[in-house]
C-alpha cells in the first residue's frame, strides 16, 4: 500500500516520539562510564537495569 494511502494519524505516534528523542543519545556502556562521560547539571539519565539471566548478553 502506498504511504500516502495510509491515514496520517497512523504515523502520529512515531512523529511525536521522533521529535521528543531528537538530540537524545543512546549508548551501551557500563553505567559508571556513561555517567562519567555525560554527567552535567542538565543531564537526565534513564538507566535500564540488567535483565535476570541476561548476564551473557
Amino acid at each position: 500500500m502506498p504511504r500516502d494511502a495510509v491515514p496520517p494519524w497512523r504515523y502520529a505516534g512515531v512523529r511525536i516520539a521522533a521529535e521528543r528523542l531528537d538530540g537524545g543519545v543512546f549508548e551501551s556502556l557500563d553505567w559508571a562510564a556513561l555517567i562519567a562521560r555525560y554527567d552535567t547539571p542538565d543531564a537526565l539519565f534513564y538507566l535500564d537495569s540488567p535483565y535476570v539471566g541476561g548476564e551473557a548478553d
